[in-house]
């Protein structure tokens, strides 16, 4: 992955990183599968209770879409940018959350934690 610096590893130590492709990439130290539901199932497996999603709203929404989501946190930085991408954009998604947490990360990013109730 050439957008991290010394590769995803390098980037991510001690974690157990999954993407999501539906292309046959290879790529060392990474585990590629083809959707939503397989990766959670690969992690489960392997043990793991919890997973952190990150990526573009595809991925977003494909986790929302398949109800493999618990907890969100949107961190709010005030920048207002055109075309980054919709959350939620499935017809049938009606995913009801609840306001768990907030707090500033700094003076210039706000956090929102929200759980399903």
């Amino acid at each position: 992955m050439q957008q991290f610096p010394g590769g995803l590893k390098a980037f991510f130590p001690n974690v157990e990183v999954v993407i999501l492709s539906q292309s046959d990439l290879s790529i060392e130290g990474v585990t590629v599968i083809s959707s939503s539901e397989k990766a959670v199932k690969f992690l489960s497996d392997k043990g793991y209770e919890e997973i952190i999603v990150g990526g573009g709203t595809n991925i977003y929404n494909e986790f929302l879409e398949n109800d493999l989501v618990t907890d969100i946190y949107f961190n709010y930085i005030p920048v207002i940018v055109g075309d980054g991408g919709i959350i939620g954009v499935g017809a049938d998604l009606n995913t009801k959350f609840k306001i768990v947490a907030h707090k500033l990360l700094t003076d210039s990013i706000a956090q929102l934690h929200l759980a399903k109730p």
